[in-house]
């Protein structure tokens, strides 16, 4: 064996035999689905334990010490254009493009007391494909589990339309006759642009899914 691998030769075929041997399928493991064996590589399966440290970011040379995942927001003149969503310490990243999006002080009825503090409660919303689920992970893990014994009147929308993620932010109260909704805002609209593994400084991570719009039928096909 040791003059095989140091010649770079096969090795002889009753060594082969014997060492093909011990690599037999292991029948004590258990059956496991596609959704369980992606769980054993999943970024966020410690969410829901700690609370997410998340760094808000317009320099091109920040510190991330003790963050847990990095918000770095592109604009162009003034107008916000895209925003990059990074998992510390391994990825993923995520990009997304910016469309319409109307501040606090832009909206006609928002409310315009101290926005509120409280752990939101996330609605996902038409997530059906493998990949608009992995998209949607990305940015709920950007705020806390809710605790069950605290109550919250914050809630914060993520809708999936043709691939088109729209956003919203509102306080509900509760009426006699049932709840009222209260914009707090802001609006904002994003559209997948790429998911790779890997950090903001990771060039040679692999790209999970990126858009491709220069084919004729990309304005009429559905990913998420």
């Amino acid at each position: 064996m040791r003059a095989a691998l140091a010649s770079g030769r096969p090795p002889p075929e009753d060594i082969d035999i014997v060492a093909r041997a011990d690599y037999k399928f292991d029948e004590s493991l258990e059956d496991r689905s596609a959704s369980d064996e992606l769980a054993w590589d999943d970024e966020y399966h410690l969410s829901g334990i700690a609370d997410p440290r998340v760094l808000v970011i317009t320099l091109r040379d920040p510190s991330s010490k003790l963050a847990a995942d990095i918000v770095l927001i592109h604009e162009h003149r003034g107008v916000l254009t895209a925003l990059t969503v990074s998992r510390l310490p391994h990825g993923p990243t995520a990009s997304f493009s910016i469309h319409g999006i109307i501040f606090r002080s832009e909206l006609p009825h928002a409310v315009r007391d101290t926005a509120s503090e409280a752990c939101p409660h996330i609605i996902l919303e038409a997530f059906t494909t493998p990949l608009s689920q992995r998209t949607a992970t990305i940015p709920k893990n950007l705020f806390p589990p809710r605790d069950a014994q605290k109550p919250g009147n914050r809630i914060i929308t993520f809708k999936n339309a043709d691939d088109v993620i729209h956003v919203r932010h509102h306080v509900y109260v509760r009426v006699e006759n049932g709840v009222e909704l209260a914009e707090v805002g802001p609006w904002m609209s994003m559209r997948l642009f790429n998911i790779r593994s890997g950090t903001l400084g990771d060039k040679d991570g692999d790209v999970e899914w990126a858009t491709n719009p220069y084919t004729r039928t990309a304005s009429k096909v559905t990913y998420l």
